[in-house]
C-alpha cells in the first residue's frame, strides 16, 4: 500500500491496482469483468478531473463506476465525504452550504449543480464552482456521516491510516485471499460496506457489484452466476434471509459469512452458525462502529455456536476495556460498564461544519464506544446496549432494546423498537399484534405500570438504507 508520485512530494495510496495486473477486480451486474488494470485506469480517468486536497461529495450507488471513481479519488489525496445517491435534495443543499465542496460526484441520471467535467460508467462528475473551499487537515482522508439519515450535518473525519489498519485487520481476521469473491449488499457509504469494497480491493480480491437488494432478483441471479463466496450482511439481511428460505437452500460456491452493524438475534445465530458449521462456511460475527473506520472485534467462526450473544475478541493491533462510571478500568471478570476501545483504526474525531475539516486527531486512538458491555476471563466482549437506549423508568433502569426483544419473543413474527424518555417507553410493533396485549404483556413482565408504556402499530419500522432502525421517527408515532 505504497504510493504513486504526485505533483508535490509522495502521496501514500491505499490501493495498490497495478500489483493485480489482469486478475479479476469487478464483476458487474450485466457480467463484464473489470481486471485490475482497467481499475486502475479508470479511477485514473476520475482522479485527474479533481485537484489534490479537494473535498468531494459523492452520491453513491453500488456500480463499477462508482466504486472506480472513489478509489481514484482516494488515490488522487483528495477527500470524499460518501452519501446515499437517494439523499433529499433539501438536505444535500444543506450539506454543500455548509462544507462548501469543490466537486459533487452523482450516478449519471441524477443532475446536480454545477458543470460537468467527466461522464464514464455511468458517473457524472461536477465542479461547483466554489470560491471559498474549506482547509484540510494533512491527513484527512475521507469523511462518512455518523447517521443512518445521510443529511445529518454530523461526520467522521477518517484518516487513510484508519482506513490503512482496519482493511489490514479485518483482512487477517476473515482470513481473505485473492480467491474471495464478495458481493455489494450493503450501501457503499456505509462503513461496512465500504470495507467490504475496502478490503477486497486492498487483498487483490474480486468483488460482484450490484445495487440491487437481498430480495430482489437480480440479485441472487449475479450471486450465483459470478460465483460468489462471500456474504455480508447486518441482522436485518439475516431476517432477509431467512424469509427467503436461505438455510433451507445449497450454495455451492459459498465459503464465508460475516454479520456486524448491529446485535444478532441469538436465534438467528444459532440457525445461522448451524447452517454454515454444517455447510463447511466460516461464520464471522463482528463489532464496530464508523467512529473506528469499521470494525472492532471479531468472534472466530468456530466459537459461532458455543459463546451466543458475543461480539467476539479485538481485531488485530485493537484493545478494550470496561470502565465505571468515574472512568476507572473494571478489573473483574463478567463485570458491566463502558465499553473503551483503543486502536490505530479510531478516527480523528467528528465534524460538524467546513472549520472542523482543518483539525487534526483529536481522539488520538482511544474511543468511547458509547455502549455498556462486558469482558468475561478469556476476554470476549458482549454488548449489553447503548448506554443512550437506557431509561430510567419509576427509579428503574430500563434497556429498551431488552424491551423490544422481549415482545418479539412473546408475540412471534412482530418486529419491535422502543424509544422514549424517563418514565415513558413509546414501542413501535411491525406484524400482526393487539397493541392493547404488547403494553399489558410489557408492564408484566417488567414489572413496571402500565402508564409506562405506549404501543402503536406501524406498517413498517422506519429503517436506513442499512436497515439499521431509525429511532428518532420512532416519536413522530405518539
Amino acid at each position: 500500500m505504497t504510493g504513486d508520485c504526485l505533483n508535490s512530494g509522495t502521496h501514500r495510496v491505499l490501493f495498490d491496482f497495478k500489483a493485480h495486473g489482469e486478475d479479476p477486480a469487478l464483476v458487474a451486474e450485466d457480467l463484464r469483468v473489470f481486471s485490475y488494470r482497467e481499475l486502475s485506469e479508470l479511477s485514473s480517468a476520475f482522479a485527474e478531473m479533481v485537484k489534490p486536497r479537494a473535498l468531494v461529495f459523492m452520491l453513491c450507488r453500488n456500480t463499477p463506476g462508482m466504486i472506480a471513481c472513489y478509489a481514484g479519488l482516494l488515490n488522487k489525496g483528495a477527500v470524499p465525504l460518501l452519501l446515499g445517491s437517494r439523499i433529499a435534495k433539501e438536505a444535500l443543499l444543506a450539506l454543500i452550504k455548509i462544507y462548501r465542496p469543490s466537486y459533487i460526484v452523482s450516478p449519471s441520471e441524477i443532475s446536480v449543480d454545477g458543470r460537468p467535467l467527466l461522464e464514464c460508467e455511468g458517473v457524472r462528475v461536477y465542479e461547483t464552482g466554489e470560491g471559498n473551499p474549506p482547509v484540510l487537515h494533512e491527513n484527512l482522508a475521507l469523511l462518512l456521516s455518523t447517521s443512518g439519515s445521510t443529511g445529518s450535518p454530523k461526520l467522521v473525519r477518517i484518516s487513510l491510516k484508519n482506513l490503512e489498519s482496519n482493511a489490514s485487520s479485518i483482512i487477517k481476521s476473515l482470513a481473505i485471499t485473492k480467491d474471495n469473491r464478495a458481493i455489494t449488499a450493503l450501501p457503499m457509504n456505509y462503513s461496512y460496506g465500504l470495507s467490504v469494497i475496502n478490503t477486497r480491493l486492498i487483498s487483490g480480491a474480486s468483488l460482484a457489484v450490484t445495487s440491487s437488494g437481498l430480495m430482489q432478483k437480480p440479485f441472487w441471479e449475479l450471486f450465483d452466476r459470478a460465483g460468489v463466496n462471500s456474504l455480508s450482511g447486518v441482522p436485518y439481511s439475516y431476517e432477509m434471509l431467512k424469509c427467503l428460505g436461505f438455510t433451507r437452500k445449497e450454495y455451492p460456491n459459498l465459503e464465508v459469512m460475516d454479520q456486524a452493524g448491529g446485535h444478532l438475534d441469538e436465534v438467528l445465530q444459532k440457525e445461522f452458525s448451524e447452517y454454515c458449521a454444517s455447510h463447511g462456511i466460516r461464520f464471522y460475527l463482528m463489532y464496530g462502529q464508523t467512529e473506528a473506520t469499521a470494525r472492532m472485534a471479531c468472534l472466530p467462526f468456530k466459537y459461532a455456536q458455543s459463546k451466543p450473544g458475543c461480539a467476539g475478541l479485538a481485531i488485530d493491533g485493537g484493545k478494550f476495556s470496561i470502565r465505571d462510571e468515574n472512568g476507572a478500568v473494571i478489573s473483574s471478570p463478567s463485570a458491566e460498564g463502558r465499553l473503551f476501545y483503543e486502536g490505530p483504526n479510531v478516527a480523528m474525531g467528528y465534524a460538524t461544519d467546513a472549520c472542523d475539516l482543518k483539525k487534526g486527531d483529536e481522539w488520538r486512538g482511544v474511543l468511547d464506544t458509547g455502549d455498556r458491555a462486558l469482558m468475561d476471563e478469556d476476554g470476549f466482549i458482549f454488548i449489553k446496549g447503548r448506554e443512550s437506549r437506557f431509561l430510567k423508568v419509576y427509579g428503574n433502569r430500563l434497556s429498551l432494546d431488552d424491551c423490544a426483544l422481549m415482545a418479539e419473543r412473546y408475540f412471534k413474527g412482530i418486529k419491535a423498537a422502543c424509544a422514549g424518555r424517563d418514565d415513558l417507553v413509546m414501542v413501535c410493533i411491525e406484524g400482526e399484534a393487539d397493541p392493547v396485549l404488547v403494553r399489558e404483556y410489557l408492564s408484566e413482565a417488567t414489572h413496571l405500570n402500565k402508564r409506562a408504556f405506549k404501543v402503536a402499530k406501524v406498517a413498517a419500522l422506519p429503517r436506513s438504507s442499512s436497515g439499521k432502525i431509525l429511532y428518532r421517527e420512532l416519536e413522530k408515532y405518539f
